[in-house]
């Protein structure tokens, strides 16, 4: 008998669990469609949920995604400082592009990566010209493009997006490093087919960003001492010694700042030629963080060429920290200052015991953004 009660009362239970499960799973998934809005939070990549968190850089306020691109609706150019060959901050690129161009007006991609002699290669791979390997290989990218900067080729490509090679090529870079000479003057020498990769003026900026620029070279093992007078501009700047095989300290440090400072006018003088030429084109940038962060120079340079354009400034910082929080240190860095997880730095191996140290130093260094020195042409050596 009390077997057969127990089979009658479990068969009389099942509908009834059935259908409290089905109200369970009914109110649950209302809830977590609710809460987990990728289209607000992340652009529409679950890859991305909770990988970053964007802030306004001037309140420290946590920001959504979708607010991101509502401010960008209003700007005539967005800076998009990143940190190299980092994966979050890569496709988070990605998904700002692609909501950016669902805008009304129509964007523009401009990119470091690209040296400004490269632009023809790079229309002809847009318009389906070229393979991708011939692309890849007349623009002199490595193998750390395929995981870095590629989806925004890609999707340039597929959604008819015109895409600008704004940076200098790297062997005038080295050129002008070598020669020692002030920019006015080493561009009147060039023959003009390479003047005409270069801007026309190259002007050596004072203030907090020289002064970022001395700190970044002296942390990456340059001379701690600086110019006894900050130039302000390549006419200006203190006469260079001729070339010599191991410049001075100071005069290393002037010959990095007029490379640096040659990217930043380059990149500005072709953003500021597109705006011109399609007004009603936005322009986005992507660009390493020390350019435009804190009022860097690609973003002054621009504002020179451009002052009635509306800029906005996204700056992202990669951390290993969970949750992610707003550093103070970050605040003024940029209009939108957004961090992303990135893998914790492994330990360092152990260094074997040396008997000797070096008998001499390199006679010089890369500067904070050198596109001359690369891991690959995404990855500049340094991480500023």
């Amino acid at each position: 008998m009390s077997h057969s009660y127990r089979c009658r009362s479990t068969a009389a239970t099942k509908p009834r669990l059935a259908g409290i499960f089905a109200i369970f799973l009914s109110l649950a998934g209302c809830t977590a469609g609710d809460r987990v809005n990728l289209l607000h939070r992340t652009g529409g990549s679950a890859a991305l949920f909770e990988q970053f968190q964007a802030f306004d850089g001037r309140t420290g306020a946590a920001i959504s995604f979708q607010d991101v691109v509502s401010r960008a609706d209003r700007a005539d150019v967005l800076l998009f400082g990143e940190e190299h060959s980092d994966i979050v901050c890569n496709a988070l690129e990605a998904q700002l592009l692609s909501a950016l161009s669902r805008q009304r007006r129509p964007i523009t991609l401009a990119m470091e990566f690209f040296e400004t002699d490269t632009q023809a290669a790079l229309d002809a791979y847009l318009f389906g010209r070229i393979s991708e390997t011939e692309f890849r290989e007349q623009t002199r990218q490595k193998r750390g493009y395929a995981t870095t900067h590629r989806p925004l080729i890609e999707y340039c490509r597929a959604a008819s997006i015109p895409v600008i090679a704004a940076n200098t090529p790297r062997r005038l870079i080295r050129a002008l490093r070598e020669s020692g000479r002030p920019y006015d003057e080493f561009r009147a020498d060039l023959d003009p087919a390479d003047r005409s990769w270069l801007p026309r003026t190259s002007d050596l900026l004072d203030g907090p960003y020289y002064d970022r620029f001395v700190k970044a070279m002296a942390d990456h093992a340059m001379p701690t001492s600086a110019p006894s007078s900050q130039p302000t501009s390549a006419t200006s700047a203190p006469a260079a010694s001729q070339p010599t095989t191991q410049p001075d300290r100071e005069e290393q440090l002037l010959r990095a700042y007029r490379t640096q400072s040659l990217w930043d006018d380059t990149m500005a003088e072709w953003m500021a030629a597109h705006r011109r030429n399609y007004p009603e084109r936005r322009v986005l940038l992507v660009v390493g963080a020390f350019h435009v962060a804190g009022g860097g120079g690609t973003a002054i340079k621009l504002h020179r060429r451009r002052p009635t354009d509306q800029a906005l400034t996204i700056v992202y910082r990669g951390t290993s920290k969970t949750p992610l929080a707003f550093d103070e240190a970050d605040r003024g860095a940029g209009d939108i200052v957004i961090y992303g997880v990135k893998p914790e730095d492994p330990p360092e191996p152990a260094k074997p015991p040396t008997t000797s140290a070096p008998t001499s130093a390199p006679a010089t260094a890369p500067a904070p953004h050198s596109t001359g020195e690369k891991t690959s042409s995404n990855a500049p050596v340094d991480r500023v």
